[in-house]
């Protein structure tokens, strides 16, 4: 920016805030990512007038940029990556068939982008074909943009067209991917949300959790040198919730203390909510501060909202004003009991016309009549058993509206464990346990409550062994291809084998990255891109279908433990896996022996919306197997050499092959269900011979997980990198076999690349031998990645000549390199789709002009001096006899 004063931040151009977050981006250290944006917001202040209202009120404009996931001021944008897809092929007027289209529509697809996110594959795709009106837009601007965007996306697509398409044309592509990081609210960064706001103040991290507003934060620090005097909760401002620790119940007796009083209340399993009342008007916040749109849905005042008019004469005469704290519940009209979050209603979105209702069940009191009870007791606040009376007498409890969380008082860690067990019995989330002598400290998870559920302790939940059969495709592919697998149960024949598979749910959680990539790697032959090949009949995947789908004869068995069965129509079964988690692979099981669509049915104990999966109670001995542990005794180990670092097998392995024979092999790394010893076994009944480190006497090495020594290796390509795959499916042959197909190589030597150029092309595919389907699709899977070649016009002229003999039909204006004086689009266009080259006037190999009719001689004399006499100066005529004649006519009759 340059050293001059600015009148507000509204006037600071967007294309200097862009460049500001590009070399945070490109910036290796975090703390030298913070000291560019330090910098930058204090050469911004300095730069700003003094106001009434302060610098830092001026700069909410550019926070509320930089920090879209704190924003509560503007409504939800509502627009994640496949909404803003199809909106920019609308937008562009894109086929939906067309390359860029796909591309947009499948960005996960995209993997020759520098950027895996949504808005840098779109900059990669569109940098060429946006910003053709480019202006240098101001924050001010981007800011009504993004507004209008907010308001309309849900009713008026037609505004929501028209402002998309002004950006697109006045921000370049590089200017479109940060405003599309910043609807999607990702700004990737690698700086937290906190780092950023104490670049713009010290106390901002802790003012904003206490508010939730980036205006407030703004307000309160009016400049760089006053300090808060008071950092507790305010009225009409959300207060970032204090969370509850997560504790296995077995684990009771070790983290409650015996010194300390407890009381337990049941877990709800609905939407955390803040409700504030100050004389009589209401305001609603969710646990991510928003309170718009909610407080319109449940009511300002006593006469309007689903909820506030119900509670009227449920306060005493003395309360003037208050902040409590607990969960929003749904509440069945005709069945007059709660609801869970799984079933088919969203409490946020609940109508007059819903089967539920609201109702706010109250845990806590977080402010009381114009005084703040939370924080520890230097700063005013109160422990929970000093708290609990004032909410006791806040309210009288109206059923289905308003109500207490019912508490009750631990005595002993077996109170816990009977609670938890009855939570089981009547289907209930879990309970929560709380120290009756805590503060509530905000956003703390470890200040004294713990929340416990059946799934945190080993043995309660049901082992679902469930096969792969799908995957969605991950936006970044640093470990492996999938983001997300689709696992399903078989259907059996009268023959007693799986005759169809159903999918059950999708599962992501729970493998490490080594283990997806690992997983990824050992499917990655067998995937087949949905888009493409549709799945077989066999693969039943209803409204959910995956990106990509795999014969179940080519997976794996993942054991899957998860909390609830959901009622949906998505899937192949009638139920889904709520909050599915990967326990373990199951390599050692066959997939025929994956779980049965009637051992599914048999966990479906009724019909209702929602069901528990918890099916082992709970005993006392479990609590007492961790309360007196006695010390296990370490049994001395042998001294040895390391499996990872033996070159060969002790016991004596028989030969069966000659496939290897006399070739030297160096195993890299082994596979996650496949370990080195079994690879040197592998390679020696084949007659080969393992050594410890690789060198040009090598004939090959084998890869299977991806290491720092595997990655070495294929940077110096001075041997053949093979997959592990290759080796674990090598058939026995009387003689050495000849080298792999290149489809089982991460890198080769020279010499062997010099020997696949004569019997391979480019793309693996052999010039001889026939080629199956599966390597088939692998090679054209190899095309679709490699980057695309752009030809010359004076090749592509070449090329016409050489497949057709001349010009085709539509490129029979190849040749001619076209100026036009006077814009005509349609004709712009046909020229260029019939093969011209459209230009400026000052184009080296300008062949034609197009001049209008009625061009001044003066000005047609000027224009002439400046080209050669072989360019040609026509009127349009000459262009659309072209056209109609489908071929270059003579320009003699049509000179100017």
């Amino acid at each position: 920016m340059a050293s001059v004063s600015i009148t507000s931040v509204d006037s600071v151009k967007f294309l200097d805030l862009c460049k500001i977050l590009k070399r945070m981006s490109d910036t290796k250290k975090k703390a030298d990512r913070c000291n560019v944006l330090l910098h930058y917001l204090h050469d911004l202040k300095s730069k700003l007038p003094k106001t009434t209202d302060g610098k830092n009120t001026t700069l909410f404009a550019l926070l509320r940029l930089l920090l879209p996931k704190l924003e509560r001021e503007r409504p939800a944008y509502n627009l994640k990556e496949k909404s803003l897809g199809s909106l920019l092929v609308r937008v562009l007027a894109l086929s939906k068939k067309s390359p860029v289209a796909k591309q947009l529509l499948h960005f996960r697809s995209v993997s020759n982008s520098q950027e895996s996110d949504f808005a840098g594959v779109v900059y990669f795709i569109l940098k060429y074909k946006v910003g053709t009106d480019a202006e240098e837009l101001t924050i001010g601007q981007i800011n009504e943009a993004l507004d209008k965007i907010a308001t309309h996306a849900e009713n008026r697509s037609d505004i929501l067209d028209q402002t998309f398409s002004y950006i697109l044309r006045k921000l370049t592509a590089e200017q479109l991917k940060w405003f599309l990081r910043i609807i999607l609210k990702d700004m990737r960064l690698g700086v937290s949300d906190n780092h950023i706001l104490s670049c713009f103040h010290p106390d901002a991290p802790e003012i904003y959790k206490m508010t939730n507003s980036l205006s407030k934060v703004c307000k309160e620090l009016e400049e760089d040198e006053s300090r808060p005097t008071e950092l507790g909760l305010q009225l009409n401002y959300a207060v970032t919730p204090m969370l509850s620790e997560r504790l296995d119940v077995t684990d009771v007796q070790q983290y409650l203390s015996p010194d300390k009083t407890y009381h337990i209340e049941k877990k709800f399993d609905g939407e955390r909510f803040q409700m504030h009342m100050k004389d009589g008007v209401f305001k609603y916040f969710s646990k991510k501060g928003h309170s718009e749109s909610f407080t319109k849905t449940y009511g300002e005042t006593y006469k309007e909202g689903l909820l506030t008019p119900f509670l009227k004469d449920s306060f005493g005469s003395d309360v003037k004003n208050f902040v409590i704290d607990g969960e929003m519940m749904g509440w069945h009209k005709e069945l007059q009991s709660f609801g869970s979050k799984s079933m088919p209603y969203n409490i946020k979105k609940i109508t007059e016309n819903s089967k539920v209702r609201p109702c706010f069940c109250a845990f806590d009191i977080l402010y009381y009549n114009d005084k703040s009870l939370v924080g520890p007791p230097e700063h005013g606040g109160l422990p929970l058993d000093e708290r609990l009376p004032l909410l006791d007498n806040l309210f009288k409890d109206i059923r289905g509206v308003i109500q207490h969380s019912a508490r009750r008082a631990v005595h002993k860690s077996s109170d816990v464990l009977d609670a938890l067990n009855e939570a089981m019995q009547n289907d209930e989330e879990g309970i929560v346990v709380k120290d009756t002598k805590s503060y509530y400290i905000s956003s703390q998870r470890k200040a004294g409550w713990y929340k416990i559920k059946p799934e945190y302790t080993e043995g309660v939940l049901a082992d679902l062994d469930l096969v792969i059969i799908g995957a969605d495709e991950a936006a970044d592919k640093t470990h492996g291809r999938a983001n997300s697998f689709v696992v399903a149960c078989a259907e059996l024949s009268s023959t007693g084998r799986p005759q169809r598979w159903l999918s059950v749910s999708h599962v992501s959680n729970g493998l490490t990255h080594e283990e997806r990539a690992g997983l990824c790697a050992e499917l990655e032959l067998h995937w087949k891109r949905t888009a493409d090949h549709p799945p077989p009949e066999h693969l039943v995947f209803n409204e959910r279908k995956p990106d990509f789908w795999i014969e179940p004869d080519h997976s794996v068995v993942l054991q899957i433990h998860a909390t609830e069965l959901v009622r949906t129509p998505k899937f192949g079964t009638p139920y889904t896996l709520q909050f599915p988690r990967v326990e373990r692979l199951r390599h050692d099981k066959p997939v025929n022996d994956a779980m049965t669509i009637d051992e599914f049915k048999k966990l479906i104990k009724n019909h209702s919306p929602v069901i528990k999966l918890a099916v082992n109670a709970i005993s006392e001995d479990q609590l007492n197997k961790t309360s007196a542990k006695s010390p296990r005794k370490r049994q001395k180990k042998v001294l040895q050499v390391a499996e990872q670092f033996r070159t060969g097998i002790q016991d004596k392995v028989e030969v069966i092959s000659n496939a290897l024979a006399g070739r030297r092999i160096c195993i890299l790394s082994d596979e996650e269900d496949c370990s080195r010893t079994e690879l040197i076994k592998i390679v020696e009944s084949h007659g080969g011979q393992v050594v410890a480190n690789y060198d040009e006497s090598c004939w090959c090495c084998v890869s299977g997980r991806c290491t720092s020594a595997v990655r070495a290796c294929v940077r110096a390509r001075r041997v053949d990198v093979l997959r592990a795959g290759w080796l674990r499916a090598l058939r026995t042959a009387p003689a050495p076999l000849p080298p792999p197909h290149p489809l089982h190589a991460l890198a080769l030597s020279p010499a062997t690349r010099l020997h696949h150029a004569a019997r391979y092309d480019i793309h693996a595919d052999s010039y001889t031998e026939p080629a199956d389907k599966t390597t088939l699709i692998m090679c054209f899977e190899k095309m679709d990645k490699m980057p695309q070649i752009h030809l010359m016009p004076d090749e592509m002229l070449e090329l016409d000549r050489t497949l057709f003999g001349g010009h085709t039909p539509l490129s029979f204006l190849r040749p001619c390199v076209i100026h036009f004086v006077a814009l005509n689009d349609l004709n712009v266009l046909l020229a260029k789709m019939y093969g011209a080259s459209v230009c400026d006037a000052n184009e080296p190999s300008l062949t034609h002009v197009i001049v209008p009719e009625c061009i001044a001689s003066e000005t047609l004399n000027e224009m002439k001096k400046k080209h050669v006499d072989t360019i040609s100066f026509v009127g349009m005529r000459w262009l659309e006899e072209c056209f109609s004649q489908a071929k270059i006519i003579n320009e003699r009759d049509y000179l100017f």
